[in-house]
């Protein structure tokens, strides 16, 4: 008689085990349905409240656009009239741009207006193709003063053994001075190379070769202005940049656009 007590208390201590591990699998299961459904739910919501940001920003584009391509402001026309301003936008409120309840702004001290671009971010990082040459201006057009002081260069180690062969090229502001090029050599994974050699009246092109005929490669480029101290982007060269920061129901999403131009 004992012996069938004890028995059934063993069943029963196995029967609520299990059912403790099915309610726990069944809890883990909810939980786990309720974080993806909320995570869509989000991100839904963020697409939503994103479709505004994009059109305000295709808005001011298309404007951005119209005036690049006809060099509007960047004519003469004897009284020096502004005729169209891209980050200047209507209706404001505040001195904050709106358009369609979009905010367009931007974190810097002309907040409420988009931003056309002269320079790129410093530093900047960007690929070398596989026997690929690329030049980077160092210079603004028309201008033959001093602009860059101080050019670092860096490898992205990823354990590739290609180099990269660099030089800068100097174009002088006399044509009788001819046309100067430094060859810098090779650069691989490792410490920095750093260009220091500017002078007045010339501009400079840096030129990098990836001599690899398979592998790319990645280069950080961190740029100084004159004084070699004070951290200045490489200029756009070819092509207009505007750089838009739209809010909309406080989802923010920054827009960088490029205009290619003559």
């Amino acid at each position: 008689m004992t012996f069938h007590l004890y028995k059934n208390h063993k069943q029963e201590g196995v029967s609520l085990m299990m059912a403790v591990l099915v309610l726990a699998a069944i809890t883990a299961i909810v939980f786990s349905l309720a974080t993806i459904v909320f995570i869509e739910l989000r991100a839904s919501r963020d697409l939503v409240r994103s479709e505004p940001n994009l059109y305000a920003t295709l808005g001011v584009t298309e404007e951005a656009l119209f005036q690049y391509k006809r060099y509007v402001n960047e004519r003469s026309d004897g009284d020096n009239v502004t005729l169209m301003d891209v980050p200047s936008c209507f209706p404001s409120r505040n001195g904050i741009c709106l358009i369609g309840n979009v905010r367009l702004e931007l974190p810097t001290e002309k907040d409420g207006d988009p931003q056309p671009l002269d320079f790129d971010e410093t530093p900047k990082l960007t690929t070398i193709f596989a026997g690929e040459t690329q030049v980077f201006p160092l210079y603004s057009l028309n201008d033959y003063s001093l602009q860059y002081g101080l050019i670092r260069l860096q490898r992205v180690a990823v354990g590739n053994t290609g180099q990269l062969r660099i030089s800068l090229r100097g174009i002088p502001k006399d044509p009788e001075a001819g046309e100067t090029t430094t060859d810098y050599g090779n650069l691989s994974e490792g410490p920095p190379m750093s260009i220091s050699t500017f002078f007045p009246d010339y501009q400079y092109e840096l030129i990098v070769q990836n001599t690899d005929p398979v592998n790319n490669v990645q280069l950080n480029i961190t740029s100084y202005a004159a004084d070699g101290a004070t951290a200045k982007g490489l200029p756009f060269i070819g092509k207009k940049v505007l750089k838009v920061v739209a809010n909309y129901l406080g989802l923010t999403r920054t827009y960088t656009v490029y205009i290619p131009v003559p």
